[in-house]
């Protein structure tokens, strides 16, 4: 396989802090799981360890993929992310199972295998992104349109008709067909894409210069308010 991809000019390249933060995630996920499920039984257990054990042999895949093709991105960012969706699973897995779920042809998901079917999606499209899109000038480049496309998509919220049938509830969610989401998770994604493309076009100014306000050195009024706009909006 090595050899393989050498011939189309991909090289492995080891990612040893990464294995080892990825090595501390899965530490912590199975102290959290086995807390939880001894919490759970009144006795000192691991329970069930089928969810944790695919989540982190599907974050190893991922760093198994990135370390096949040379990936040479920050190697803090996937052990970041996996932590989070660690988190997110022993939360999900303390709540009443049955207060949420999906049928899957015929099989019912709780809402722990429910929140690990969502993170293997999320996983495999970050390996694609990661490993398929060498050069990310053309989000840069657009960032000013990733903005105006988030907060169109939000405002969408108020044009639309409401997702929910219950005039109180607040319009939140958007709902186009059969399928429904809150445009403001999407906008937290597209925020980070224009920050990423702002500080990276700013970033020699904004280290020369800086506005005092008190003890904080703030960047430059003019580039400081599209930021604090846009994580305003995010915010809403």
């Amino acid at each position: 396989m090595i050899a393989a991809l050498h011939r189309v000019g991909i090289r492995p390249r080891f990612r040893h802090q990464e294995t080892m933060l990825l090595a501390l995630t899965g530490v912590t996920l199975f102290t959290g799981w086995a807390s939880l499920a001894s919490q759970q039984a009144g006795q000192m257990t691991f329970g069930d360890v089928s969810i944790p054990a695919i989540y982190m042999a599907i974050l190893f895949a991922v760093h198994l993929a990135f370390v096949l093709t040379g990936r040479r991105m920050d190697q803090v960012l996937l052990p970041v992310t996996g932590l989070l969706g660690s988190l997110s699973l022993l939360l999900m897995a303390r709540l009443p199972q049955g207060s949420a779920g999906l049928s899957l042809g015929g099989l019912e998901l709780g809402l722990a295998p429910l929140q690990l079917l969502w993170l293997s999606v999320a996983l495999a499209v970050l390996a694609i992104l990661a490993i398929a899109v060498r050069n990310d000038n053309w989000l840069r480049e657009y960032k000013y349109t990733w903005a105006a496309a988030g907060i169109g998509l939000l405002l969408l919220v108020f044009i639309l008709p409401p997702a929910s049938s219950d005039p109180t509830a607040p319009r939140l969610s958007l709902q186009i067909g059969p399928i429904a989401g809150q445009p403001s998770e999407l906008l937290k994604v597209i925020l980070v894409v224009f920050l990423a493309g702002y500080l990276a076009e700013n970033r020699t100014l904004l280290a020369r210069t800086s506005t005092k306000i008190g003890p904080l050195s703030l960047p430059p009024v003019p580039y400081l308010l599209p930021m604090l706009a846009m994580w305003g909006v995010a915010l809403g």
